[in-house]
């Protein structure tokens, strides 16, 4: 059969190609799901189904069952990554999460199927439409689409004709598709957005309002949903979290210091959070050249250091003249348009591109992420907050960081603003809050820069690593610290 009589075989509604999820079946939603019309079609089917099993759904459009009422017909689990969408259904005990990182991600299913793990019944994915092969692209996030693909049961594809194509491993033939559901959702334009907030009070309206109306009309369709599902009270952070803000002075100081730890040739992994993900917009690669790009998410500003000659991937060892990633989707517009279908841009699954492995056999690999706290001993949360409270997982930052201490010349710089909660409290602490999570051990500990300077601490005793980070804390709390530095450590 050639690939397109296949094609027009496996076309359904999207409220056909859901009737095959069954009472107790465990449905997967990738990461950063934007399925437009399946999720919302399973929810549908809310009073006649029971026991469902959702997984991954930790961000994007939450097409119903992230409210409360609903656990009994779709028991919800978060993996890796949470959000502002689904934190508070973590915070009211409504969720299950399940913490992870991409180097085991599928090692239950293939080692271990009948133990962590069970089959995956139905996974849901976006697509773009075929070649003319009979391949489609998964568009600007790759992360572990295919390698889900190839695990489930059946997979029903929502094929729309504006996701992106790129080189690389980002691909898949429409016979390994079971049912293809096809849906191009329209622009979302000022008067159409306008309209969708309608029903929101008018305190709300202005909130959304004055974030979407910045954002691409090219990229609504991404975030509206997202930004839709959040509490009024975080809308006034959403342009950080998209990658539209101006970096204010405390970034601009902890990227200073962070540049002078880069050199010319090293191969860049920069963290979504903040402020890793601002430094570029900070001159981070002012005068750098031949640099590399191998990371989990692209953030703005990489492709443009590429157009700037500044990265040109010739000095790397590991994937010679490419920029390489998991996921394009914090990249402009602009940036992205110039990644379609562009021999110099590599998508490839996030297990491959962030494994530990991986990343130790790139030469002078520097991994650059955020912290949440950081304790004298060096010990990294990057996950919780008053405590156990999980804010975020890690995703790709532990592979990344510990691959980077063990790549040839390579390095880890966390990033931590010195103060929280409007200065109330510090970042740097003696000891971690019980109940918090150690993302990265004290033993991999290396680069930590604050606004206020860098702590080297890679071969130091407890005793040095506790003065190198007081000198980088704000000096409202040294004196503190240093007294209790005394006590734990003499």
């Amino acid at each position: 059969m050639q690939w397109q009589s296949e094609y027009k075989s496996k076309l359904r509604t999207a409220e056909e190609a859901v009737k095959v999820v069954k009472n107790g079946d465990r449905v997967l939603t990738p990461l950063f799901v934007k399925d437009n019309t399946l999720s919302p079609a399973l929810f549908a089917r809310r009073n006649e189904l029971k026991g469902v099993k959702i997984l991954r759904v930790g961000h994007g459009n939450n097409p119903g069952w992230l409210d409360p009422g609903y656990r009994d017909i779709f028991d919800v689990t978060i993996s890796m990554y949470v959000g502002d969408t689904a934190r508070p259904l973590l915070d009211a005990k409504q969720a299950d999460y399940q913490p992870g990182v991409f180097s085991v991600e599928l090692k239950p299913f293939d080692e271990r199927p009948s133990g962590e793990r069970k089959d995956i019944d139905v996974f849901f994915v976006v697509t773009s439409t075929p070649d003319e092969n009979g391949f489609v692209s998964f568009g600007a996030d790759r992360w572990t689409k295919k390698e889900y693909c190839q695990r489930s049961r059946i997979v029903i594809a929502e094929v729309d004709e504006r996701q992106m194509r790129t080189y690389g491993d980002n691909f898949m033939h429409v016979s390994e598709i079971d049912y293809i559901v096809e849906h191009t959702p329209p622009l979302l334009t000022n008067e159409v957005i306008k309209q969708m907030i309608a029903t929101q009070t008018p305190d709300r309206q202005a909130k959304l309002w004055d974030v979407i109306k910045d954002i691409e009309v090219e990229r609504r369709n991404e975030w509206v949903p997202v930004l839709m599902g959040i509490k009024t009270e975080l809308l006034k952070v959403a342009p950080k979290m998209i990658g539209m803000d101006e970096p204010e002075e405390q970034v601009r100081k902890i990227a200073k210091f962070v540049a002078e730890i880069i050199k010319d040739g090293d191969v860049l992994q920069i963290g979504g959070g903040s402020p890793s993900s601002h430094l570029l917009k900070c001159g981070l690669l002012d005068g750098r050249k031949d640099m590399g790009i191998h990371t989990e998410m692209a953030c703005r500003g990489m492709i443009k250091a590429m157009w700037d000659g500044v990265v040109t991937n010739e000095r790397k060892n590991v994937h010679t003249g490419k920029s390489i990633f998991g996921s394009l989707l914090g990249l402009s517009q602009e940036e992205m348009k110039w990644c379609h279908n562009n021999p110099l841009i590599e998508q490839y699954s996030i297990n491959y591109v962030a494994h530990t492995r991986t990343v130790a056999s790139v030469d002078n690999y520097t991994a650059i992420n955020s912290a949440i706290s950081i304790d004298l001993t060096g010990q990294i949360n990057a996950e919780t907050i008053f405590g156990g409270r999980v804010w975020n997982g890690a995703l790709g930052q532990v592979d990344q960081h510990i691959g980077a201490m063990l790549s040839k010349g390579g390095k880890a710089i966390t990033c931590i603003r010195s103060t929280g909660l409007g200065g109330a409290v510090s970042r740097i602490v003696a000891q971690h809050e019980p109940g918090a999570v150690i993302s990265i051990p004290r033993y991999y500990a290396d680069y930590v820069v604050s606004e206020f300077g860098i702590a080297r601490l890679l071969g130091k005793t407890q005793r040095e690593r506790a003065r190198e980070l007081i000198n980088i804390t704000h000096p409202n709390f040294r004196e503190d610290l240093k007294k209790e530095a005394e006590k734990l450590f003499g």
